[in-house]
């Protein structure tokens, strides 16, 4: 296409001129002129009609002598020989700009600029080019656009760990810090070291990240049982708990509503749903209750009414009676709990005890009991049954650290004693006393916390009497304790003894403040009960949960004074309440009370796992129980499996010992009486003391004298003092004299008899026999120890005879 203004030759697919910048209009006759302007100069330009007009300022010579014949178009259309008028008499207007020599070298540049815009092209597209790679480059770099997550392997090395799998957690947040991440921690259960890194929550190693993203970086709790496993199909936790490094072991247990816990379906587990698994349990594993058809206490009587709950039970052919316990608000008023715990096997017949939840509001009757039937007056109970349990912290990190457990003891003498676990000292309601306190006293101790009536109470040790060389000793004349010796009347010669020499002391002793739900914690917060300090360093924790019962117990880690001479009682608070000087004030308590520092109850009770069936379960491997036990261990349990037996007399009790190669066994004992019964006529066959008990051995450890030494669990099933008719004998559940011991000590076969302790040769059916102290023994020797002596169980295929 031509440009109309300049002439230049464009292509049909311009717009615009090339030469001249003239926006370019398509037109017939102006391509056709503009085409013929394209003739070489040396011919001349065709020549229009004369009937033009022409300037009047120039001659006009004759036509004849000015025509070119050649070019002159003929009336006919023949152009040969015809006259043409001279260029040069032509109106300027009638043709197109003639093309001189510029224009001709103007014409011959036009490759140039066209060249000219290429480079230019190309130097844009070069530009881009190079911004691109520079773009891709400092993203590569990570100058921009986030950074990618490093993985294990990768976070060894910047950190300058050899074993990835030691890789702290709280090492590596500060180290994506330093990157610019924003970071948090969080602590889940898993098979790797307490501690150490497992892995990013919501986002995957390698992965391109945002620095406005928040990274959670997952730090592991040791094995546990994740929240929300409770209520889950069987098969579909297989997997996540297989994960934890443990044995995993899966239990039929009983339950009611099969719709709302279909069989197949996780009711129960050990330890409780979100729990972490303590130290303790390592070797046992995980315990996970499913929920099947077998008898026995279903799971799921859990908060039904009490009544109700008991109708079923008596149906089902049990014996129920019904106690009030503290539990929780949502289950004040129903079934909060059981004994036997919740999903063991029964039998027809046996006796199942439904605890009732408690709040505050039966805070007193749950702690009074009337004795004698001839008096109105009510008096506290010295210990209490309806405290047991574990309490744990809301955050628990390790349940070795993190909970407690109250413990209650009925033995078959009815001696009670509650104490904290791993403790030897029993709690009591009120100050030490050889008498129960009648309520009516209660008046005078202005130090109990129970006088003040908001629903919380104290359980406390020692009872506000001082100590001689920590034992609980009561200062009177004439009795002293003298350099730590207890002296009373005639052993002393002197009834004055030096002031210096007396050694008696008050001594910061278990200490505790039990609240139930409903007390009035705000009133006790205002009040003097607590230490100022311990008041401000809980300002801002998160509020208590009074929904549940919790405990708060006496830090003695936080007090700078823990013990005093009574003669200083003067300038010193007391430990405890106490019968002596009830008008003093106790030392305030320390910590004070907040989501973080009290203990709350976990409304769990395990079944005896032991004497569960095992529920198959897709998916889940075969258990070996002994998988993280050693070389001895796993020896030494080979080498005892066998039934062993504790007896001596005529025979008429025994306590037999059945030991498997798993560490697991199981206790029977009984002692019959013919006679003795207590009520003849109603069981006329006679009185029988039983128990049904297991446990586990684990932990064998060689002893120089070439014995072996092994740590024993023990559970009675039952309840102790629990009375039923079997047959017409009055049949008693008692404890075995096992439940005192936790350890035993394994003699080999082959051990000499002579070199037996007397304490063991008592326990021999040879005793008295001394042809068998020349003799060896074929099987070996179980033999439990503690400050009470000896019992030795002696294998049953033993060639006594």
């Amino acid at each position: 296409m031509f440009c109309d203004q300049c002439g230049f030759k464009n292509t049909d697919d311009d717009i615009f001129c090339q030469q001249c910048g003239n926006k370019l209009i398509y037109d017939q006759q102006t391509e056709s002129l503009a085409a013929q302007q394209s003739v070489p100069a040396t011919q001349p330009a065709p020549q229009q009609p004369t009937s033009q007009p022409v300037p009047t300022t120039q001659p006009i010579p004759s036509t004849q002598s000015n025509t070119t014949p050649s070019d002159a178009q003929h009336p006919n259309g023949d152009t040969t020989n015809s006259p043409v008028t001279s260029p040069s008499l032509v109106p300027p207007t009638a043709l197109p700009p003639e093309t001189p020599a510029s224009a001709q070298q103007t014409h011959n540049t036009t490759p140039r600029k066209k060249h000219t815009f290429t480079i230019v092209l190309s130097i844009i597209a070069a530009l881009i080019v190079i911004a691109l790679v520079a773009t891709f480059v400092t993203w590569k770099m990570e100058l921009w656009g986030g950074k990618t997550l490093p993985n294990q392997q990768a976070l060894a090395q910047e950190l300058q760990v050899k074993d990835a799998k030691k890789l702290k957690a709280k090492d590596v947040a500060k180290h994506l810090k330093t990157k610019g991440f924003t970071v948090k921690i969080e602590r889940v259960f898993s098979g790797n070291t307490p501690g150490t890194f497992v892995g990013y929550q919501g986002a995957d190693a390698d992965s391109r990240q945002s620095l406005s993203q928040h990274i959670t970086v997952q730090e592991s709790a040791g094995p546990g049982v994740p929240q929300g496993t409770v209520g889950k199909p069987a098969d579909q936790i297989v997997t996540t708990l297989q994960n934890m490094g443990v044995p995993v072991h899966y239990k039929q247990v009983a339950v009611h509503d099969k719709k709302q816990h279909p069989v197949g379906s996780v009711v129960l587990t050990s330890p409780a749903d979100g729990m972490p698994l303590a130290e303790a349990d390592i070797e046992r594993g995980i315990m996970v209750g499913v929920a099947s058809d077998q008898d026995g206490i279903p799971v799921d009587i859990q908060g039904m009414n009490p009544d109700d709950a008991q109708t079923m039970l008596e149906d089902m052919g049990y014996t129920v009676k019904t106690e009030y316990k503290f539990s929780s608000k949502q289950y004040v008023d129903k079934v909060a709990a059981t004994n036997p715990a919740l999903g063991s096997p029964l039998d027809e017949g046996d006796s199942i005890t439904l605890y009732i939840g408690a709040d505050a509001s039966k805070t007193m009757d749950l702690l009074t009991e009337h004795v004698g039937s001839n008096s109105n007056e009510d008096y506290l109970k010295p210990t209490l049954s309806e405290v047991s349990g574990t309490y744990c912290k809301s955050n628990v990190k390790n349940p070795d650290e993190d909970c407690i457990t109250l413990q209650y003891i009925k033995d078959s003498n009815y001696f009670e004693k509650l104490y904290l676990q791993g403790s030897e000292n029993k709690l009591m309601v009120t100050p030490y006393t050889q008498n129960i306190l009648r309520i009516s006293k209660i008046e005078e101790y202005n130090n109990l916390l129970l006088k003040q009536q908001k629903g919380m109470f104290e359980l406390f040790a020692g009872g506000g009497i001082p100590q001689c060389n920590g034992k609980p000793f009561m200062p009177s004349a004439p009795a002293y304790c003298i350099n730590d010796k207890p002296y009373a009347g005639s052993d002393i010669s002197d009834a004055n003894p030096d002031p210096a020499t007396l050694t008696d002391k008050y001594v910061m002793d278990d200490f505790l403040a039990y609240v139930p739900v409903g007390s009035d914690i705000k009133a006790w917060q205002k009040s003097d009960y607590f230490d100022k300090e311990a008041l401000n360093a809980v300002a801002n924790d998160k509020a208590v949960d009074t929904s549940r019962p919790f405990i708060v117990l006496r830090d003695i880690s936080q007090y700078e004074e823990t013990e005093f001479s009574p003669r200083d009682l003067d300038s010193h608070d007391l430990f405890a309440p106490s019968i002596i000087y009830s008008d003093k004030k106790l030392v305030p308590m320390k910590p004070a009370i907040s989501d973080k520092t009290v203990y709350y109850l976990v409304e769990q009770s395990d079944p005896d796992w032991d004497m569960l069936q095992d529920a198959k379960v897709n998916g889940a491997k075969q258990i070996d129980p002994l998988q993280h036990a050693d070389k001895l261990t796993r020896d030494t349990l080979k080498e005892i499996a066998g039934e062993y037996m504790l007896s001596s007399g005529a025979g008429a009790w025994a306590d037999v010992l059945t030991i498997n190669q798993d560490g697991s066994y199981e206790g029977d004992y009984h002692d019959t009486n013919m006679g003795g019964a207590s009520d003849p006529d109603k069981y006329p066959n006679g009185q029988q003391y039983v128990a049904n008990y297991s446990g586990r051995l684990s932990k064998a450890k060689k002893n120089d004298d070439g014995t072996i030494t092994m740590s024993i669990t023990y559970k009675l099933h039952g309840t102790a003092g629990e009375v039923r008719d079997i047959d017409g004998v009055e049949t008693e559940t008692t404890d075995s004299q096992l439940k005192d011991y936790s350890e035993i000590t394994i003699y080999p076969a082959g051990y000499n008899n002579a070199d037996f302790s007397r304490d063991i040769q008592t326990w021999a059916p040879w005793n008295g026999d001394d042809s068998y102290l020349r003799k060896q023994t074929q099987y070996p020797v179980i033999v439990a120890s503690n400050e009470n002596g000896d019992l030795a169980y002696f294998n049953v295929d033993e060639p006594w005879q």
